[in-house]
């Protein structure tokens, strides 16, 4: 008979394993050394090997509402306009999702080790950027070794472009990674109050916010500045004191000085401002994918025309999460998927506000981070398809889900207390 300990310890091993692979996916995925499709595989099942050897399941509203739009999928199979094969692909890869989603609602990981890889890994790709802009022959030399040859000709014709991925064959992962880092820092600036920590977290951030304009990321860029405004605000209805606010506010000025300093003075600032103003499509086609979707929505309006139906109009899917959605799920679809993201948000902000008052400091950096993560997604869901790419909504996925865990909750708050 397997000790309660011994059951204790292999249940913790298998979850702390899951993580690491999940993380090995999110930042390794276009590594020549790594099958990505082998390792989410692989987290999907260290997920449910998890969950099977956990003494208590619970499965919340989230994780319900998410068990609803797997069966939507399912049932969309039977009404398809797509491709059968990429159809069951897509539920296949969600599934895996609802099941990591699951096991980290019910985990009981030490979040501050999660947010120093973040950072760590995050750090890395910002430093590959700024090295790739500066013409550094090294970062090339390391993309050899490392990225798969598709993710090297793309890093090449990106760079041609001017727009600069280092690290990475695409620069929409190296933008993901600078935001992940901004956030990070930010909310460490929040809640430390050591100044040496608190100069070097912003000084941190506002290289990551210029590195997100030096990749070109419209959407990222948006979206983080979105995801910024709220978390200060809610900081602002928390912590009222004017000195405070005026710190704060300076280093707001301070941080659009240099922005436009180097939007004005450097290559990569002035290409993205002319990708704001002086596109003759402002949206790289986005409009006209928009226009073609929609021409028969009245056909498709309640429950859509089924899984990856969108990839039998445009093989790059439709660039925008929401419309992509209520192509292939219909109305019903997106207020399903609507309703799981606001609720994961909703839930965050309550357990935010209650950490405040158990003065939990380390579980407050780790809730601040996912209101962060959660709303940029959800921002960046009207430029892109975070949920296509799973690496993107694996990082969702992790951020979202781990406030629900109530083992981890009692944890940080117990250690406080």
């Amino acid at each position: 008979m397997i000790s309660k300990n011994n059951s204790v310890t292999f249940e913790r091993s298998v979850c702390g394993l899951c993580i690491i692979v999940c993380c090995i996916y999110i930042f390794f995925w276009e590594n020549k050394y790594v099958y990505s499709g082998i390792t989410f595989a692989a987290a999907g099942i260290l997920a449910a090997l998890y969950l099977i050897s956990t003494r208590f399941i619970k499965v919340n509203i989230s994780a319900r509402i998410f068990i609803v739009i797997v069966s939507w999928n399912f049932l969309g199979l039977l009404y398809l306009r797509g491709d059968f094969y990429d159809a069951v692909n897509w539920i296949v890869r969600l599934v895996l999702v609802f099941v990591i989603f699951l096991a980290f609602t019910n985990s009981e990981l030490a979040v501050e080790t999660i947010i120093k890889v973040f950072a760590l890994i995050a750090f890395i790709f910002v430093i590959g950027v700024i090295s790739e802009y500066f013409k550094l022959g090294y970062v090339d030399s390391i993309n050899s070794l490392l990225l798969k040859e598709d993710s090297i000709e793309n890093n090449l014709l990106t760079r041609s472009w001017g727009f600069y991925a280092g690290f990475s064959g695409y620069n929409i992962v190296s933008a993901i990674m600078a935001m992940m880092l901004l956030f990070i820092t930010l909310a460490y600036f929040y809640y430390t109050n050591k100044k040496g920590i608190k100069i070097a977290c912003i000084s941190m951030a506002l290289i990551s916010f210029i590195t997100i304009i030096i990749t070109q990321k419209r959407g990222i860029f948006v979206a983080s500045l979105v995801a910024i405004v709220v978390i200060h605000w809610i900081e602002r209805m928390h912590k009222k004191g004017t000195i405070r606010q005026l710190v704060f506010f300076f280093l707001i000025i301070i941080t659009i000085i240099v922005a436009y300093l180097f939007l004005q003075s450097s290559t990569a600032g002035e290409l993205f401002l002319r990708r704001f103003t002086n596109s003759t499509d402002i949206s790289n086609g986005r409009f006209t994918i928009a226009r073609t979707l929609l021409s028969n929505w009245v056909d498709y309006f309640l429950i859509g025309n089924g899984p990856s139906a969108t990839k039998m109009v445009y093989e790059m899917n439709a660039h925008n999460n929401y419309l992509q959605i209520f192509y292939e799920n219909g109305i019903i679809g997106l207020v399903l998927y609507l309703v799981f993201f606001f609720k994961n948000l909703r839930y965050t902000f309550q357990r935010l506000r209650k950490s405040k008052q158990d003065c939990a400091e380390k579980y407050t950096v780790f809730l601040t981070i996912s209101i962060y993560v959660q709303i940029s997604f959800l921002i960046y869901s009207f430029f892109g398809n975070p949920m296509n790419d799973l690496y993107i909504f694996l990082i969702y996925v992790i951020f979202a889900a781990l406030p629900f865990s109530n083992r981890i909750r009692d944890l940080y708050v117990i250690k406080n207390n």
